[in-house]
């Protein structure tokens, strides 16, 4: 009997062999180096290193942010930086988010909550003014906020509060790959659990993809499907993320885990 495969899917998006130079004042530095990173249509795929890893760079190329000086990204098999500037940010602007380190310093303070969730959607010209209104008040409350905080300046707002209002941010635009840099490292430690579980929820509940990048082993153990570790602007190691915890193949690796508090899923 014939067996047919079931057609594979496609990468929300993919580096292939990226390579990204920073060069200033005569000195040059490779940040990444030949890396190659896919993150499929509902998975969640931790970017685990040490502060200068290169994993940032990487999240930021990935959303269209820092041009590599060689190899591609593709977003939906789209050569990302093939298009010009305005087609590039129109591709990626209204399909991907990124949920940044910390929310008092990515989030407007002068402004009200109602408002810093709501310009995306403006920017992106969705909805008028009602609906926006409507979809601010359901954004907060599917990320377990009371609409009503919506006429609260951002500045009054705690930093376990501020990081689910940029969640809800994130959201607005339905997309379909978020980037989470951090997103837990500026919060109490009695707040992260409630963040983590929210992300969680967020993958659970939505068909999207989601970049987790942190230098908590514990952060990516909770959330993600598959691991890549990063050393020196390269992966170097990368699998399903229980895997790479029970059974590392890369010293870079071993050290991290033994350095690291444990923290079992579930």
């Amino acid at each position: 009997m014939t067996t047919v495969d079931a057609p594979a899917t496609t990468p929300v998006v993919e580096a292939r062999a990226v390579v990204v130079d920073y060069h200033s004042r005569g000195h040059h530095t490779r940040a990444l180096d030949q890396v190659s990173l896919s993150v499929e249509p509902g998975e969640t795929v931790g970017l685990i290193g040490e502060s200068g890893s290169g994993k940032s760079t990487l999240a930021r190329t990935l959303l269209g942010l820092v041009p590599p000086t060689a190899g591609e990204v593709r977003y939906r098999d789209r050569d990302v930086y093939a298009l010009g500037a305005t087609a590039r940010h129109r591709l990626l602007g209204r399909d991907t988010a990124m949920v940044f380190q910390d929310p008092r310093s990515s989030l407007n303070p002068r402004l009200s909550v109602g408002a810093v969730v709501r310009d995306p959607l403006h920017v992106q010209r969705i909805g008028d003014r009602e609906a926006q209104r409507v979809a601010v008040a359901e954004l907060l409350e599917s990320v377990g906020l009371p609409a009503a905080l919506a006429r609260r300046p951002v500045r009054a707002l705690s930093g376990g509060q501020l990081q689910r209002v940029a969640l809800a941010r994130a959201l607005a635009v339905e997309p379909s790959l978020i980037v989470a840099d951090e997103p837990t490292s500026a919060l109490d430690v009695s707040v992260q659990a409630q963040i983590l579980n929210l992300l969680r929820q967020i993958r659970s509940t939505r068909n999207l993809a989601l970049l987790v990048v942190s230098h908590d082993m514990r952060v990516i153990r909770f959330l993600a499907d598959r691991t890549a570790v990063m050393y020196q602007g390269r992966v170097v190691e990368e699998g399903p993320t229980e895997e790479v915890y029970t059974a590392p193949r890369h010293d870079y690796t071993k050290t991290l885990l033994a350095a690291a508090p444990v923290l079992h899923r579930g």
